[in-house]
C-alpha cells in the first residue's frame, strides 16, 4: 500500500503489496486541489496521455466509492492476481494445435472477466489510484542508455542458415495471464519457428512485480525463454510502477541467460536494434519520457542514426513502438511531432508495428504515414469486438482488420469479445511476409511485400 501525505510522500508495504486506502485517496484529492501540476505530473495511465483535473477528480471520487463499499465487494473487484480459472473443454471440431484438453497447464474459462473495462471497473479504479501513489512516492529510475554499453543496444537478428530468413514473433498488450495469452506464448515457442520474440508492452494492471511474476510464469519460461531471445518494450502500464519491475525483469532474464538457465537474453535497455544483412528491427521506448511520446534527444539521435544506416546499407527498416502513430481519430503527436522528420519527411521507416490500442489491423502507406502500419494490441487484453468502421483511420487506408470474436461463432461463447492473437514476421531475402494468427493458431490474414533494393514494394 502507498501512504500519501500532502507534505511528504512515503511508500509502505501491506499484505496485498499494492492497494490504496481511503487516506491515500484523501491525500491525493488534497494534492490535486492544492498543487494540480504536481498531481497530474504523476497521473497513472488510466487518465490517458493528457490528464485533466476533472478526469483526475472523477477517478478519485470513483476510488473513494469503491473503497467505501462492503469488504466482500472490494475483494471481488480485486480478485485480480487471479483466482484459479475453471476449465471448459472445447468441442472436438474446435480444438487446435497445442490444445491442452485436460487443462493441466492452460485452463480455458470463458466466464472470466478480469481486466474487462466495464466488468472489472472497480479493480481498474483502485489499482490506478495505487499506481498514482507509487509514482508520487517513488523516484523514477534512470533510463539505461546505449552510450554506456559496448553493444550500443544493437544485437544480431537470428537468421536461418538454410534460406537466410529471420522469423520474428510479435505480440503486444499481452500481459494478463489469460488463457489466450498463454496459448500465444505456447504457439510462439513450439509451432511457428520463430528465432526471436518481442512483446511491444503492457503488463496489467500497473506493471507491478507480482504482475510480472504472474504473466511471465513458468509456462512462458518454458515455451519462450528457453527457446529463443525474448525482448520486451516499455509501456504506459509498466510506467505506472515507474518501470522499476520492468527494468528488474530485463536484468533478471539477462542474468539467467548468462548463467545458461535459458537462452541468451542480450537486451539491456528499453530500446534496441536487431539486424542482419537485409533488415533492421528497431524498437523505441514511447513510455519513459511520457505516455505515447519519445522526446529524449539522445534516444532520437540513436534512432535516426540507425534508420539512416539502414538506408545506406539497403536494409529494410522496421520500427516497433508500444504507442500508436495514428488511430481512429487521426495522427498522434508521436508521428506528427516526435518522429515526423524520420518517419514522414525523410521516409526512413518501411514498416511500423505498435500496440496500446486494443485491436489488430493492417494499413496501407499514405502521404501522412508513408509506411506500412500495423496495430497488434490484441495479444492478451480482453477487448471488445471491433467493426471495420472502428478499425479505420483517416490517416491511412485499412488493408485488413480483425473483426472476429474470441471463440468461433458457432460456440456462442462471449461473442462480444474480440479475437486475441499475434503476428509472425518472416524477413526473407526477397520479401517480407506477415502472418496474423489468432490464439488458436488459425491464420487470420497473410500479406507479402517484395523487397527491392532495401525497400518494400507496396504497389
Amino acid at each position: 500500500m502507498v501512504s500519501i501525505a500532502s507534505q511528504g510522500l512515503r511508500a509502505t508495504s501491506s499484505p496485498a503489496g499494492r492497494i490504496a486506502n481511503l487516506d491515500d485517496v484523501g491525500a491525493l484529492q488534497s494534492l490535486l486541489r492544492d498543487d494540480s501540476p504536481r498531481a497530474l505530473g504523476a497521473a497513472p495511465s488510466a487518465l490517458g496521455a493528457a490528464p485533466s483535473v476533472a478526469r483526475a477528480a472523477a477517478l478519485l471520487d470513483d476510488a473513494e466509492g469503491v473503497l467505501r463499499a462492503p469488504a466482500e465487494t472490494l475483494a471481488a473487484a480485486l480478485e485480480a492476481d487471479g483466482a484459479e480459472e475453471r476449465h471448459v473443454n472445447l468441442p472436438i471440431p474446435f480444438r487446435f494445435p497445442g490444445y491442452d484438453a485436460r487443462g493441466r497447464t492452460i485452463r480455458i474459462d470463458p466466464a472470466r472477466r478480469q481486466f474487462e473495462t466495464r466488468a472489472d471497473w472497480a479493480a481498474w479504479v483502485v489499482t490506478a489510484v495505487t499506481a498514482w501513489g507509487v509514482r508520487l512516492a517513488t523516484p523514477k529510475p534512470s533510463l539505461p542508455r546505449h552510450d554506456g554499453s559496448p553493444t550500443g543496444f544493437r544485437y544480431p537478428l537470428r537468421t536461418r542458415e538454410s534460406d537466410g530468413t529471420a522469423v520474428v514473433a510479435l505480440f503486444s498488450d499481452w500481459g494478463t495471464g489469460y488463457y489466450h495469452a498463454r496459448y500465444i506464448a505456447k504457439h510462439v515457442g513450439t509451432v511457428v519457428g520463430a528465432g526471436q520474440a518481442i512483446h511491444l508492452g503492457d503488463i496489467y494492471y500497473t506493471g507491478t512485480a507480482s504482475e510480472f511474476a504472474r504473466c511471465f510464469d513458468r509456462a512462458f519460461d518454458r515455451w519462450v525463454l528457453r527457446q529463443m531471445p525474448f525482448y520486451a518494450l516499455n509501456a504506459n502500464h509498466e510506467m505506472d510502477s515507474h518501470g522499476i519491475p520492468y527494468f528488474a525483469f530485463l536484468e533478471e532474464k539477462r542474468r539467467r541467460g548468462r548463467a545458461g538457465r535459458i537462452q541468451e537474453q542480450p537486451q539491456e535497455g528499453s530500446y534496441f536494434c536487431l539486424s542482419n544483412d537485409g533488415y533492421q528491427v528497431v524498437a523505441l521506448d514511447t513510455a519513459y519520457a511520457g505516455n505515447g511520446r519519445c522526446r529524449d534527444a539522445a534516444v532520437l539521435d540513436w534512432l535516426r542514426d540507425h534508420l539512416h544506416r539502414g538506408r545506406e546499407r539497403r536494409q529494410v527498416n522496421i520500427l516497433l513502438t508500444q504507442s500508436e502513430p495514428y488511430g481512429r481519430s487521426g495522427p498522434r503527436p508521436l508521428l506528427t511531432d516526435d518522429l515526423a522528420r524520420d518517419a514522414v519527411a525523410d521516409r526512413l521507416v518501411d514498416l511500423w508495428f505498435w500496440g496500446d490500442e486494443h485491436h489488430c489491423a493492417l494499413y496501407h502507406p499514405s502521404d501522412a504515414a508513408p509506411f506500412v502500419g500495423s496495430c497488434i494490441g490484441h495479444g492478451g487484453y480482453p477487448y471488445s469486438r471491433r467493426t471495420v468502421a472502428e478499425l479505420s483511420s483517416p490517416t491511412a487506408e485499412l488493408a485488413w482488420g480483425e473483426t472476429a470474436p474470441r471463440f468461433p461463432e458457432a460456440l456462442g461463447l462471449r461473442p462480444g469479445r474480440g479475437n486475441n492473437g499475434f503476428c509472425c514476421l518472416m524477413l526473407g531475402r526477397r520479401a517480407v511476409e506477415l502472418t496474423y494468427y489468432d490464439w488458436r493458431l488459425d491464420v487470420r490474414h497473410t500479406r507479402r511485400y517484395p523487397v527491392r533494393q532495401g525497400r518494400l514494394d507496396t504497389s
